[in-house]
């Protein structure tokens, strides 16, 4: 056997047992604790039930526009035929990161034309802060474009005309996946273009980079003319602290443990300077452009514009499974892959095997809750406040959207449930809409905000208070507590009949006391 073919069967094993070792956290819990993924469940239930169900029809309506946002909501109603919700939703992820590390590779091979187990280093940044937020329609918009991009460049001496009007299905694709991937696409267009014809003057570069946008043309008039999501539309642009640009360099390792993530990027960055610096590691010259646009627009694109937010973060990520497939050691024995790839398993596995367990944490903090949920009425409105001492904080167990799992064990109306015209084809029914407007539809309450109590009691059946130490008041109320978990209590709101009163509200009693919050 040539050493081409056994470096092939390494690279075939190395990736099938990273791979399943990445696996194993989506294996080990029933609900992975991302930010988002709670509300991201909760609307693929109401896709696949939302028809069949008159209390969700009360609260919530589906209405399908051209939402360059779409990928989760095509994949997993679909699967929910076939499989339970709670895995055809984890299908899903496993999908994104079966992309992500499989793309790398077809990027590193279409780059460089010659097998390796140098992109395997991917597997690294997998479960990223992108993910953990559970931006899942971005991720599986990113594995996507890697796999187009290596497509585009492997098909490179084919005919520009050809190329151009062949992608304009997989353009298109990348579009309803999520707008960023597309964006990302685009400007690595842009840039290997101009990087591949760079000695063939302007004009056939010009000429080159031209017929290459035509797969774009479709996916721009969708987005200037047909989509909700269009720029028109939107108001506002936020560029943040440029102290986050320099914590984002840490996005693509950062979990839960900073010694850890910290170690593992020193370890890799230094592992890529030393290999630059001795020119034991070259980057492809196709891919200077593509990365030296992406690394400009990383410091200089707003952190939020449009309906993209956390922008510093999405391109951070990107860059990492870019830079890995642009990059390529110098050929070595077969005998250093394979010690490459057991050090590669080792950390994968420690790294696997912390995450695991805060996920493990999480999963019994979540079950609680669950068990409160089962305490609610079916059609039953329910309102939550998360109290924090200072400033909104979702790690290392995000609880702001967990009361969208109401949602799915008892078709419960929750506020805020993510429902904009502009990103979800899942929104509110109109009566509920005003009422959200009327009221702090978010769940979290920062430095000691309070809940207005008494449009809880005219609006809502059910009270969930989380964190109640951080209130910068005690409430004193006297509803029933139907369920107390760690740190939550689970209320019934009373009707005003139950309370001897017509239509009034009584007001609850707010005590500050010296003891208060206890210590």
């Amino acid at each position: 056997m040539n050493g081409r073919n056994k470096t092939g069967l390494i690279l075939i094993f190395g990736f099938g047992v990273l791979l399943l070792i990445s696996l194993i956290p989506l294996g080990m819990v029933r609900f992975p604790p991302m930010v988002d993924y709670p509300n991201h469940l909760a609307r693929m239930y109401l896709l696949a039930n939302l028809d069949q169900s008159d209390i969700l029809s009360e609260f919530y309506r589906i209405k399908w526009t051209v939402l360059p946002n779409l990928a989760m909501d095509v994949i997993v109603p679909p699967l929910i035929k076939i499989f339970p919700l709670e895995i055809a939703g984890r299908i899903f992820i496993a999908i994104i990161l079966l992309l992500l590390l499989s793309g790398t590779c077809a990027l590193f091979y279409a780059l460089h034309r010659r097998i390796s187990v140098w992109p395997l280093l991917a597997v690294l940044f997998l479960y990223n802060r992108v993910l953990l937020w559970g931006f899942l329609n971005c991720l599986f918009g990113i594995g996507l474009m890697l796999w187009v991009l290596a497509a585009w460049i492997f098909f490179s001496d084919r005919p520009a005309y050809v190329r151009a009007i062949g992608f304009i299905i997989p353009a298109l694709c990348l579009f309803f996946s999520h707008i960023f991937a597309l964006g990302v696409y685009g400007l690595c267009i842009v840039g290997y273009e101009f990087s591949a014809h760079r000695r063939s003057g302007f004009r056939n570069q010009a000429t080159a980079l031209g017929i290459s946008l035509v797969q774009f043309i479709l996916p721009g008039i969708l987005f200037l003319f047909f989509s909700p999501a269009a720029p028109a539309d939107q108001a506002g642009i936020y560029y943040g602290s440029f102290f986050w640009r320099f914590v984002a360099v840490l996005y693509p390792v950062l979990n839960y443990y900073p010694v850890l993530d910290i170690g593992t990027a020193l370890m890799l960055g230094g592992l890529f300077v030393t290999g630059i610096l001795t020119k034991k590691i070259h980057i492809a010259e196709a891919m200077y452009g593509p990365l030296v646009l992406l690394f400009i627009l990383f410091w200089i694109m707003p952190m939020q514009i449009i309906t993209s937010d956390r922008n510093e973060m999405r391109i951070s990520i990107t860059l990492a499974f870019l830079i890995t497939a642009a990059s390529a050691p110098e050929p070595g024995s077969i005998r250093h892959w394979r010690t490459g790839v057991a050090l590669l398993l080792v950390l994968v596995g420690v790294r696997t095997a912390v995450l695991t367990t805060q996920w493990f944490r999480a999963d019994e903090i979540y079950s609680q809750y669950l068990t409160a949920f089962e305490q609610i009425k079916p059609g039953g409105r329910l309102f939550t406040a998360i109290a924090y001492p200072g400033v909104w904080k979702p790690f290392p167990v995000p609880l702001t959207h967990i009361p969208c799992l109401a949602i799915i064990q008892r078709s419960a109306f929750v506020p805020s449930l993510l429902a904009y015209s502009t990103q979800q084809p899942v929104q509110l029914a109109e009566v509920y809409e005003k009422q959200k407007k009327q009221y702090h539809q978010h769940p979290n309450f920062e430095n000691g905000e309070m809940p207005e109590i008494e449009k809880i009691f005219k609006n809502y059946d059910y009270f969930l208070i989380v964190n109640e130490l951080y209130f910068r008041k005690k409430i004193d109320i006297s509803w029933p507590e139907i369920y107390r978990g760690d740190n939550f209590r689970l209320l019934k709101v009373p009707a005003s009949s139950e309370k001897g009163y017509s239509g009034g509200i009584r007001k609850p009693v707010f005590r500050t006391d010296q003891n208060w919050p206890p210590i």
